[in-house]
């Protein structure tokens, strides 16, 4: 069955300098010029797969003294200091069409093997492999900001699927894993709570009305870095780390969301401190998937 989302196209304009994104707020609704323009799409969004149909060498260009003088000088700046994609490294793009296929879905439903107890339905929208997991490296560890755009709508994708599980009169909860202190200080922000935020503007405006993004979780002691660790102790090391400070209105159901999903132990957890606060965990969805040997 086809779903449909709308995303709103990512055209690539600024150098890695560029830290942030900023999607234009109005006080007045969606259709305000001054909100980003969204244009539909399936799972396979359209923009995606019309990309695909060109090489990223037959994409068109411009040249810099058509673009105006803040672009322009950027493209000059790139001349000496180049950007490259985020995705595959290609110079002088922060995120080319290539790899925006990567991201493009359709979404899918993922169960680590073995599942830990308590853990939600999954939709994922891309394999943690290649450019999908390039990108989040560079989001999370090296402060590329610039593609939190791209990530968000990947994001979007796999929310609409994990939307179809909750009746359509309901308003829904979605709730991303926190990060840690430490890492908040180290990036500066919590870069998945941003994205998150992204990603349900870019939602159909029926699913986005319903959306609310809830900032929640907390950590109750600090956990183990999980890379390197087997199912097992990551699902120990997980062990009640986490609390609901807040728990949404009775009967919200929630959506958890995180960047990639591996053995599924943080969204256990997660939706373990949701459920003891009395809130109703309906789904996950993810970016990514980590594809293990036993999958």
């Amino acid at each position: 069955m086809a779903i449909r989302a709308w995303v709103t196209p990512y055209r690539p304009t600024g150098t890695t300098a560029e830290r942030d994104i900023v999607v234009p707020r109005s006080s007045t609704p969606r259709s305000s010029p001054a909100t980003a323009r969204a244009l539909p799409c399936d799972a396979s969004p359209g923009w995606a797969r019309s990309m695909r149909a060109r090489t990223p060498q037959q994409q068109p260009r411009q040249q810099p003294w058509r673009l105006g003088l803040p672009v322009a000088a950027r493209h000059l700046i790139g001349l000496a200091t180049p950007w490259l994609c985020a995705g595959c490294g290609r110079p002088d793009e922060a995120w080319c069409a290539e790899c925006t296929a990567h991201l493009a879905g359709p979404a899918f439903a993922h169960q680590p093997r073995p599942a830990p107890d308590g853990l939600p339905l999954i939709r994922s929208t891309a394999r943690y492999a290649g450019p999908a997991r390039a990108a989040i490296v560079a989001w999370k560890d090296h402060g590329r900001r610039d593609v939190a755009l791209p990530l968000a709508q990947a994001l979007a994708i796999s929310l609409v699927q994990a939307f179809e599980e909750i009746p359509s009169d309901r308003t829904i909860a979605v709730v991303p894993v926190p990060s840690s202190q430490a890492s908040r200080r180290r990036r500066g922000e919590d870069v998945l709570l941003r994205v998150a935020h992204l990603a349900v503007r870019v939602l159909p405006r029926d699913l986005s009305a319903r959306a609310l993004v809830l900032g929640v979780l907390s950590h109750e002691r600090i956990p183990r870095d999980q890379s390197g660790l087997n199912a097992r102790e990551r699902r120990g090391n997980m062990d009640h780390a986490l609390r609901c400070v807040r728990a949404p209105a009775p009967g919200t159901p929630v959506i958890l969301v995180d960047d990639v999903v591996t053995t599924g132990a943080t969204l256990a957890e997660s939706a373990r401190a949701l459920r003891d606060a009395g809130a109703e965990v309906a789904a996950a969805a993810t970016i990514a998937a980590t594809q293990r040997r036993r999958d």
